[in-house]
């Protein structure tokens, strides 16, 4: 999943660095925040108080992206 996910990151980068499309700056923010969401998922850390996890403050994260 972590191929996948770095992949997808490296090729929308590359796609965003050629293009002149109008959008390219909203790419390179979730290429960034995407990969600052990565991290999340490598780096697991247990709950907090009990309750909140690495993989629910990574869901957390991506939602936002979907909006640019």
């Amino acid at each position: 999943c972590v191929v996948m996910g770095v992949t997808q990151l490296l090729l929308w980068a590359i796609w965003a660095g050629v293009t002149s499309h109008p959008a390219r700056f909203k790419v390179w923010a979730v290429v960034f925040g995407g990969g600052l969401a990565m991290l999340l998922e490598i780096y697991d850390f247990p709950p907090i108080w009990g309750y909140v996890d690495a993989h629910a403050v990574w869901h957390a994260t991506t939602v936002p992206l979907t909006y640019l």
